[in-house]
C-alpha cells in the first residue's frame, strides 16, 4: 500500500488488516475496530487529532501469519511501546529486525516497510505518530525556535529502556477519557514525552558521548551484553562477566557501554527492572514481594523505595491507581 499521507493510511489500514469498525465504541476523534473472527481476535484503536498526531492502541492475536507492506511519502516520527515480541519489520533493503518489548523509535524515510506478525501470537502495542506539520507549525508556533530533535531520537532509538517513557505510555494505554477531554489528555502526554526526548535525553547523550572508537564487532558484542541483561533481569553477574562477553577490559567496557547506551550497565539494568515492574504490577496478581524477588530484590522495601523514586508512588499505589482508572 502506497500513500502520500499517514492519516489516510491509517484510515484505510484497519480494513486491509481485516479489522471491522465497532461504531458503538467509536467517537469523533477515535475509531475502534475488532479483528474479524475468521482472522483472529482482538482490537485496534486509532485516535487522530486534526492532522497533528495519531495515537494507536492495539492488542490482537491473528490466526494466520501475515505481512503488511507499505510505502508512505510523508515525514513523521513514530514512538512505540511494544509489550510483545511476536512481530518484526524490515525497512528498504535492510535485514528483518525483530521487535523487542520496550520503546521503539522510527523516523520515516519514505522507503518500503514490511511488517510481519506470527500466527497465534499476541501483538500488543501503543504508538504515537507525530507529523512534521506538528513540529513545524504547532510546536514552533507555540514555543518559537523549537530544538532540532534528530540527535535526541537517535539517542532514544539506541536507549529504549527509559522508565519515564514507559510510565507515560502506560498512562496513555489506560486512558478512559473520551472526546475533547481525551484529546487534551493525550496531547499533554505527548508534550511530556517530547520534553524528555528532545531536550533532556539529547543533552545527556551529547554530554556522555565519550570518545571511544567502536568497531562493528564492538557494537555487536555490546548489543549481546544488553540482551544478556534483559534475559537475566533478576541477577547482576558483575562487571567481569559483562566485560568478558564484550571481549574487552573492564575499564574499556565501561566506557564503551556508556558511550553506546548513554548510561552504566548497572543503571541500565535498574531501568530494565523498573520497566518490567510496571508490566508485572498491571498484568499479574503477584504480590509485591514476589515481583521484587523476580526482579532481583531480596528486600521488597528496597524495591518499593526505588520504584517510588522513579515514579513518585509506591508499587501498591501504582496498582491501585490503575485499577481505579
Amino acid at each position: 500500500m502506497t500513500s502520500n499521507n499517514i492519516i489516510d493510511y491509517f484510515i484505510k489500514a484497519p480494513a486491509e488488516m481485516n479489522f471491522i469498525l465497532f461504531s458503538e465504541l467509536s467517537t469523533e476523534f477515535e475509531k475502534c475496530y475488532k479483528l474479524h473472527p475468521d482472522f483472529g481476535n482482538g482490537f485496534f484503536r486509532v485516535f487522530i487529532s486534526n492532522g497533528e498526531f495519531i495515537v494507536l492502541n492495539a492488542n490482537y492475536k491473528p490466526n494466520y501469519n501475515f505481512e503488511k507492506v507499505s510505502e508512505i511519502q510523508h515525514d513523521y516520527i513514530e514512538i512505540s511501546k511494544f509489550n510483545t515480541t511476536s512481530s518484526a519489520y524490515k525497512v528498504g533493503r535492510r535485514n528483518i529486525k525483530k521487535v523487542d518489548a520496550g520503546i521503539l523509535c522510527f523516523v520515516n524515510t519514505n522507503k518500503l516497510v514490511h511488517v510481519y506478525c506470527e500466527k497465534n501470537q499476541p501483538v500488543e502495542f501503543t504508538k504515537i505518530i507525530l507529523l512534521k506539520e506538528y513540529f513545524d507549525e504547532f510546536l514552533r508556533g507555540r514555543y518559537g525556535n523549537y530544538k532540532d530533535f534528530t540527535t535526541a531520537f537517535k539517542y532514544l532509538a539506541r536507549t529504549p529502556s527509559s522508565p519515564e517513557l514507559n510510565f507515560i505510555f502506560n498512562q496513555i494505554k489506560s486512558c478512559k477519557a473520551k472526546g475533547l477531554s481525551q484529546k487534551i489528555y493525550l496531547e499533554s502526554k505527548i508534550l511530556e514525552i517530547l520534553s524528555i526526548v528532545t531536550h533532556d535525553q539529547a543533552e545527556k547523550w551529547e554530554k556522555e558521548h565519550i570518545a571511544v572508537r567502536l568497531t562493528k564487532t564492538d557494537k555487536r558484542l555490546l548489543v549481546k551484553c544488553e540482551k544478556y541483561l534483559r534475559d537475566n533481569i533478576g541477577e547482576f553477574s558483575g562487571l567481569d562477566k559483562l566485560a568478558h562477553l564484550a571481549k574487552m577490559s573492564n575499564s574499556r567496557f565501561l566506557l564503551a557501554f556508556r558511550q553506546y547506551f548513554g548510561t552504566t550497565p548497572y543503571q541500565y539494568l535498574k531501568d530494565l527492572r523498573m520497566n518490567a515492574a510496571l508490566t508485572l504490577l498491571l498484568d499479574t496478581d503477584d504480590s509485591i514481594t514476589s515481583i521484587a524477588e523476580v526482579l532481583g530484590y531480596k528486600n521488597s522495601g528496597h524495591f518499593s523505595g526505588i520504584f517510588k523514586n522513579y515514579y513518585g508512588m509506591t508499587p501498591g499505589e501504582y496498582r491501585r491507581y490503575h485499577y481505579v482508572k
